[in-house]
């Protein structure tokens, strides 16, 4: 599954028969030491496909933005 700037969607796979085949757990974590803590996992899988279903959205045009921006109005902010 992959998702576009604005959060949606954009691409998917189904994978067929995945299992986990390796994997490595973190590490005791020390705060006196300077080390960087990695986890790792590996799957494997018998095939995949991609989603079909699943198209990439279509890019916002400018007009559409434009019809959603209220204009500044300065009297919204005066106090009586």
């Amino acid at each position: 599954m992959k998702k576009n700037m604005a959060g949606q969607l954009a691409i998917a796979y189904k994978v067929f028969r995945c299992w986990v085949s390796e994997y490595q757990a973190l590490p005791d974590l020390d705060a006196n030491a300077n080390a960087v803590a990695i986890q790792h996992i590996k799957l494997e899988n018998e095939g995949w496909e991609r989603d079909s279903g699943v198209t990439e959205p279509a890019e916002p045009s400018f007009s559409d933005q434009v019809k959603s921006v209220r204009p500044f109005i300065p009297e919204d902010f005066l106090v009586s």
